[in-house]
């Protein structure tokens, strides 16, 4: 009989020290996914000849903002949501909307995302040495 390691997770140390920011992130991720939906939508329109109503963003800064800012909101942290911030943090903090907003907080993310991988990882290493 094989024992499997149980998934790992840690709470988000965002919504601990900074609920606001949590907030304030999760409400501009429902912006961000206002602008993704008018983005595909301003697609559609110009293959049919019509005007967009909004100025283009890159498509992939867009969606790396969206599933950064998923993560960031999550209750709860796993090593895949590690993974996705290391995939697409640094494309997400391409997209200038997102920089902008979140520039004055964006190291302070960085770190205590860190700090929950290593919470993590020694949590793991505790649990299974």
């Amino acid at each position: 009989m094989t024992v499997s390691r149980p998934a790992s997770i840690t709470t988000n140390p965002l919504r601990e020290r900074d609920p606001e920011l949590v907030h304030r992130l999760a409400a501009f991720c429902g912006n961000v996914n206002d602008i993704l939906a008018d983005q595909f939508a301003a697609h559609h329109f110009q293959r049919h000849g019509l005007t967009p109503q909004h100025r283009p963003h890159d498509l992939e800064d867009l969606k790396a903002a969206a599933i950064v800012l998923r993560m960031l909101t999550k209750p709860s942290w796993n090593q895949n949501d590690f993974a996705v911030f290391d995939a697409f943090w640094r494309q997400a903090m391409c997209f200038d909307v997102l920089a902008d907003e979140f520039e004055a907080e964006r190291h302070r993310i960085q770190h205590l995302v860190q700090s929950a991988r290593s919470d993590l990882q020694l949590q793991k290493e505790t649990l299974w040495p």
